[in-house]
């Protein structure tokens, strides 16, 4: 300090705020200010579960690749008190219901999910097939409006529309729906029938051959040729 007395005042004011600025560095971070009570807890629990979703996912679908159908089972419905909105758990549960032979039980596993996700196609094709066995027509396009409107419709979706829209009456749509099918042996044979019952014996011949070509024993298209 007695050499910085001897400087000149401009030189020891530099020296001084050297000091300061070394002195205040090692003084370390300023304290961190505490979160709002249960702020940090509520975040760690959020990805907790997140987490436990996940993981009971893939323990579950491990059970089920090894043809453990009931531990899958436990493990996804205990997931499901906890995460009951959860898609991918719900759509697992189903599947390994059906894979168990719980029919009932998957079936109700699907409406649940597709009371979630209307537009999910796995979901909406399930509730259409029952609401089909049911011959309840009308409510078997309903079912499938989301699907359709959401572009994630298929030929599984298609063949069902077109089958409803033919018991409904509306032929046209029928035919539409059908073709967009064409790739499904049952989709084809209906549309054989329709060009049939429209007197477009060319297309329906057409068609029928080509049901053939794939099942020679199928007795619609075996019918329908003899009698064109």
């Amino acid at each position: 300090m007695k050499q910085i007395r001897e400087l000149n005042l401009p030189a020891r004011w530099i020296i001084l705020l050297a000091f300061s600025v070394i002195l205040a560095g090692c003084a370390g971070p300023a304290p961190r200010k505490p979160a709002p009570p249960g702020t940090e807890t509520e975040t760690a629990s959020t990805g907790a579960e997140t987490t436990d979703a996940e993981v009971a996912v893939v323990l579950a679908n491990q059970a089920a690749s090894n043809q453990k159908y009931e531990k899958a089972a436990v493990i996804l419905e205990n997931q499901l008190r906890a995460t009951p909105h959860n898609a991918e758990a719900l759509r697992l549960l189903a599947r390994v219901y059906a894979a168990d032979g719980r029919s009932s039980e998957s079936a109700s596993a699907w409406k649940k999910l597709y009371s979630l996700e209307r537009s999910d196609p796995d979901a909406a094709y399930q509730v259409a097939s029952e609401l089909a066995l049911e011959k309840n027509w009308p409510e078997v396009g309903e079912s499938l409006d989301a699907v359709e409107a959401a572009g994630t419709a298929d030929s599984r979706h298609y063949l069902l529309l077109g089958e409803a829209n033919l018991e409904i009456g509306y032929r046209n749509r029928a035919e539409e729906y059908l073709e967009k099918a064409s790739d499904l042996p049952r989709a084809k044979t209906l549309l054989g029938e329709l060009y049939y019952g429209k007197r477009r014996y060319s297309r329906a011949q057409k068609t029928f051959r080509s049901v053939l070509e794939k099942d020679p024993g199928n007795y619609s298209a075996n019918l329908h040729l003899g009698y064109i």
